[in-house]
């Protein structure tokens, strides 16, 4: 699975819910690392063993400058 962009995460949350079979709803939203990455991150592939994860970049700011944090569904 490929590195979404936050507006692409909300709308698979959304479309989840219509979908028989279960919702992605009802998962928490939590940090999937620490890392500090640019926006060149959203699109690459995400590492094999989390396929079955979405996960999405957001935007944040730190006194360093702008970064992008990645995020899941657990």
């Amino acid at each position: 699975m490929k590195i979404m962009t936050k507006k692409q995460a909300d709308n698979a949350v959304l479309n989840s819910i219509f979908t028989p079979g279960g919702t992605l709803a009802c998962k928490t939203k939590t940090r999937f690392d620490m890392g500090k990455y640019q926006k060149t991150i959203i699109g690459k592939e995400a590492p094999e063993r989390y396929a079955d994860l979405i996960i999405w970049a957001e935007r944040k700011q730190d006194k360093h400058g702008s970064y992008y944090a990645l995020f899941c569904l657990d």
